[in-house]
């Protein structure tokens, strides 16, 4: 948890949002945790999995809420240019 808070760019990748995982993901992703953060979602169809994801973990669009970025190109792993020095 340490590390998401910390983060201001997180990338998940082909990720399913298995039941298994819901009980740690709930405490990974609230809005307070990725307060400000841009949430990359790579996958072949991320634009509906970045609307189930902000269903699923609340996240809104008021002022300061995570930004959630769909990344529909998966012929490599993905990097945000604001990571790069």
């Amino acid at each position: 948890m340490t590390a998401i808070n910390k983060s201001k760019n997180v990338v998940i990748i082909g990720y399913s949002f298995p039941l298994y995982n819901r009980f740690y993901d709930k405490h990974l992703f609230t809005n307070d945790n990725i307060e400000n953060t841009n949430i990359y979602i790579q996958d072949i169809n991320p634009q509906e999995l970045c609307e189930t994801f902000k269903s699923s973990f609340g996240i809104t669009n008021y002022k300061g809420s995570a930004k959630v970025i769909p990344i529909s190109n998966c012929n490599s792993f993905f990097v945000p240019n604001e990571i790069l020095p």
